[in-house]
């Protein structure tokens, strides 16, 4: 057992008769699965360590090139039991979790791998402590469009520039101004929908605290951010389906 990794567990899947696929990020090696070896049998001392939401760390020998490691041990740091417990927090994790996978799939370079890791697992402990998933969700996707490059528009009209705006175009990338507005067919939005859509988007991983005592994210702003990312990244969770059922 020669090396090691602080991983985030983000799911596991059964392989053959007794054990699992385990699927985890960490801040050095990015996304990587874990064949973990009887971890379902009743006995395995692997097993409360290898939960999702886990913060765990793991022992195994790395093979360069292969599809999966061979875990010989994990290590239970924190088990975050509340977030399998609570349906919403449970739900929202998910979200998260997938999320994570379905990047680390693509391929993303080692800064934005340790970048992943501190946003996920900052929200994940937000999650389990606070009882603000529509804050947690839509902050998650604010930096996920950082991550990717195409962070909305929120200083003025994303097509003209003009800093009285009072809509949001999804197609567009950003606010819109009244005459903009109407030619594209976007929604309105009060004014504290469009505040708090501006401070989601400015805010880092450091003003997060700042953020959630400054402002009450509401559930819409979290939709226009998910159809963000569905409308510039094409990304389309399985999770979110669950999640419009639960919130």
């Amino acid at each position: 057992m020669n090396d090691s990794l602080s991983v985030i567990v983000l799911d596991q899947q059964e392989y053959k008769e007794n054990d699992a696929l385990v699927y985890v990020l960490s801040q050095e090696k990015g996304l990587r699965t874990f064949l973990a070896k009887g971890l379902r049998k009743l006995e395995s001392k692997n097993s409360f360590a290898c939960q999702p939401y886990s913060f765990s760390t793991f022992h195994y020998d790395e093979k360069e090139g292969s599809d999966f490691q061979l875990l010989h041990e994990a290590v239970l740091i924190e088990s975050n039991r509340g977030l399998r417990e609570d349906l919403i927090k449970s739900t929202v994790s998910a979200v998260l979790c997938e999320m994570a996978r379905q990047l680390g799939k693509e391929g993303i370079d080692s800064d934005s791998a340790k970048e992943l890791y501190r946003l996920i697992r900052l929200l994940l402990e937000a999650t389990r402590d606070l009882n603000q998933p529509y804050l947690v969700l839509a902050f998650f996707y604010a930096r996920i469009a950082d991550l990717l490059g195409f962070s909305p528009m929120v200083d003025g009209c994303s097509i003209c520039s003009n800093e009285k705006v009072n809509g949001i175009s999804i197609p567009e990338g950003g606010f819109v101004c009244p005459e903009c507005r109407i030619e594209t067919n976007s929604p309105q939005y009060p004014p504290e929908i469009l505040k708090q859509f501006r401070y989601v988007t400015k805010a880092n991983i450091e003003q997060f605290e700042a953020l959630r005592n400054a402002v009450k994210v509401d559930k819409e702003v979290m939709e226009i951010y998910r159809d963000f990312l569905t409308e510039h990244a094409q990304i389309r969770l399985k999770s979110w389906a669950f999640l419009q059922k639960v919130l």
